[in-house]
């Protein structure tokens, strides 16, 4: 098998896990694929529930984006690499598919 695909799956809320699990499921039955997911909204839900208030910057065209201080670093870390990984890697092992979960930190990747 070679690397054929790659698939990002969003982290904002409202991301169907299951739905993202069937599709890698289906593909990585033929060729070895990375997934790559968000956690936008699990990293809003553990901020709120450690008491960390989240910050937005918007850009003169209306784009807005998370203002990350160290604080907001390590909690992204804990829904990124804690929560949503994590579940993503048992649904696809649900599915049969052997999948581990790495960061970009993991090995220098």
């Amino acid at each position: 098998m070679t690397l054929r695909a790659v698939i990002k799956a969003g982290g904002s809320a409202g991301v169907d896990r299951d739905a993202v699990a069937d599709l890698v499921a289906d593909v990585a039955r033929s060729d070895e694929i990375v997934l790559v997911h968000g956690a936008s909204a699990e990293t809003n839900k553990l901020a709120e529930a450690l008491g960390h208030a989240q910050e937005t910057i918007t850009s003169p065209s209306g784009h807005s984006s998370r203002r990350t201080d160290r604080r907001t670093l390590e909690i992204f870390a804990m829904a990124a690499l804690g929560v949503e990984n994590f579940l993503y890697v048992e649904k696809l092992q649900q599915r049969g598919i052997d999948a581990i979960g790495l960061s970009g930190l993991s090995g220098r990747l």
